[in-house]
């Protein structure tokens, strides 16, 4: 009797059922669509677009800098959408693959960041809103200058008429007293 079990096992030898991916290079100002890491696999909410501004090969973790702020791990999953030059990409040159399977070029690319873009939408509009506020009252104001000019006149035609007037008409009231409060009158009840 032979004995089978003793023999090891030969590995199966490997076969690709596909081929590998062409390698594709990564530049700052690349604009990239990936999942965020903040949500589960597939979620259609973590879906991101975002404008590479700055690659430095020499941080392990993270050497990919967005303009979402987001950091994007070796390991995350991201696609080419447009190269640097703002030209789209076509479907079959852009594929989802890992970010260490990209050629990183080291760089910089000046863009705004999303936090700054909205600190300056929020400084603009609270501009805007102090603007709109000011003019108004500023209109208002105008407005009201006629109004007040013919205030004055007639507070300056009573005095005229006051001063005209025989003095008998200005004699003060000698009938009313004034009359000081008890010791425990609080005057601003609480």
């Amino acid at each position: 009797m032979s004995d089978t079990c003793s023999t090891p096992r030969q590995p199966l030898p490997y076969k690709h059922t596909r081929p590998p991916l062409p390698v594709e290079t990564l530049y700052a100002g690349d604009t990239i669509a990936y999942y965020s890491r903040a949500f589960v696999c597939g979620d259609e909410r973590g879906y991101r677009v975002a404008v590479v501004v700055r690659i430095d090969r020499t941080e392990d973790e993270f050497p990919v800098q967005l303009d979402t702020g987001e950091p994007l791990p070796l390991t995350n999953k991201m696609k080419r959408l447009q190269d640097k030059f703002g030209n789209t990409l076509e479907s079959e040159k852009a594929k989802w693959r890992s970010l260490r399977s990209f050629r990183l070029v080291d760089g910089c690319f000046n863009a705004p960041t999303r936090s700054s873009t909205l600190a300056a939408e929020i400084r603009a509009a609270v501009a805007d809103s102090f603007t709109a506020v000011l003019g108004r009252s500023h209109q208002e104001n105008q407005d009201r200058r006629p109004q007040r000019a013919t205030l004055v006149a007639q507070q300056e035609k009573v005095v005229e008429d006051a001063i005209s007037s025989d003095s008998s008409s200005c004699v003060p009231n000698t009938d009313a007293t004034l009359t000081e409060p008890d010791g425990d009158v609080e005057l601003y009840p609480i």
